[in-house]
């Protein structure tokens, strides 16, 4: 037998289904055991490292016997977590990208996917209040079946060439984007359910259709503003580096007698925290002074990244739009010498709810509807007409 090494590695996700349909791959419980041919076509997606784990804790038997050790313990917790991530491509990230953060408003005329023409569509995802499995509650959706639930988890597959693990029932509590002039990656934080290892179907585990092409620093677009101020006047930052990081909040470690040594399902102990970093590489502008005084001032601000790629199918490209309504600053007021080098800054700021409306709605959301007030707002435009909240 060949050595498992990386380069003939593969990963893919599907979400759980929460649609409570007829049909034979309706509603998933959770938490939902893998079946040997869950993943297949489509599921792919493009990962470069992973981290997940399963790790048994032992029960340790506090008896003096007059010996000097414990006899071997019982399994009495087993927990999963872990990340898995890659570079930004165009298509294959979408499905990580809804769970974490938890909402795709479904409806024929104002809702997401938004159909552009050539077939080219538009997907806005928003950021629920609760990740755990819900039922749709009024307004968050046109039409749906008795007990439809949103379910915003589901099991990832990687092959190792010995076997196929799958981690099931993932919940995504983190998402990170990085950018540098070399590359933008992205990474989940990850709360699976167990871990399973076999023959899961993985030779016929293929990515979806469409580009596969990375998303690349140069195709970015950085535009940070006063809120006040109009989309269409917002200043683009020159920007050398960018980070944004979310944090779900879920505890993902409570354990009941009837899920033991497993855990149940995590909820939202912390509210979700949304941050935006931005680096410049020389202070050397009349914007950069404004920028401090603003600051200084306890200005509320917005921002929008927008990295566009090849076009999808005529006038539309593929692309992302990175959408903060409310932002204010959080880190230190300081431009540091720790040299004879040019000065150079960073900027750290949380995003909020906004208080009033979106400044982006009418301007960037291609008349999708929003539901939730949201600090952070995705776009995605792919070749693919799919709901991926209600996809079976």
């Amino acid at each position: 037998m060949a050595d498992a090494i990386g380069l003939s590695s593969k990963a893919a996700f599907r979400k759980d289904p929460g649609e409570n349909a007829t049909s034979p791959t309706g509603l998933k419980s959770y938490p939902h055991t893998p079946g040997g041919t869950d993943l297949g076509a489509n599921d792919m997606i493009p990962f470069t490292n992973e981290s997940l784990s399963e790790i048994n804790e032992y029960s340790m038997d506090p008896a003096l016997d007059g010996s000097h050790s414990a006899p071997p313990g019982e399994i009495i917790l087993t927990n999963c977590s872990g990340t898995i991530g890659g570079h930004l491509r165009y298509c294959g990230w979408e499905r990580p990208f809804l769970c974490a953060m938890g909402f795709e408003y479904s409806h024929s005329t104002n809702g997401s996917p938004k159909s552009l023409g050539s077939g080219a569509y538009a997907h806005l995802f928003e950021m629920d209040d609760l990740l755990q499995d819900l039922a749709y509650t009024a307004g968050e959706r046109e039409t749906y079946h008795a007990n439809d639930i949103k379910a915003r988890r589901g099991q990832i597959g990687l092959a190792k060439q010995v076997e196929d693990w799958v981690f099931s029932s993932c919940i995504f509590n983190s998402f990170k984007i990085t950018g540098n002039p070399r590359e933008i990656t992205t990474e989940f934080g990850v709360i699976p359910y167990s871990l399973v290892r076999g023959s899961y179907n993985s030779g016929s585990w293929t990515a979806a259709s469409g580009t596969a092409t990375e998303a690349l620093f140069k195709q970015c677009e950085i535009k940070l503003a006063r809120r006040a101020d109009t989309p269409g006047s917002m200043t683009t930052i020159a920007a050398s580096g960018f980070e944004i990081t979310g944090d779900g909040g879920m505890k993902g470690d409570d354990v009941t007698s009837e899920s033991a040594p497993n855990i149940i399902i995590p909820v939202r102990e912390n509210p979700f925290d949304v941050q935006l970093k931005i680096e410049r590489p020389r202070f050397a502008t009349a914007y950069d002074d404004q920028l401090i005084t603003y600051i200084q001032g306890d200005t509320e601000f917005s921002a929008i990244i927008t990295i566009t790629g090849a076009l999808i199918g005529g006038a539309y490209s593929y692309k992302y739009k990175l959408c903060f309504p409310s932002l204010k600053a959080t880190s230190p007021i300081a431009v540091n010498i720790d040299g004879p080098g040019p000065l150079s800054h960073e900027w750290t700021f949380r995003a909020f709810r906004p208080l009033t409306t979106d400044p982006f709605a009418a301007t960037e959301y291609e008349s999708i509807s929003l539901i939730k007030d949201s600090p952070f707002v995705m776009m995605i435009y792919n070749n693919e007409n799919v709901n991926y909240l209600t996809e079976l």
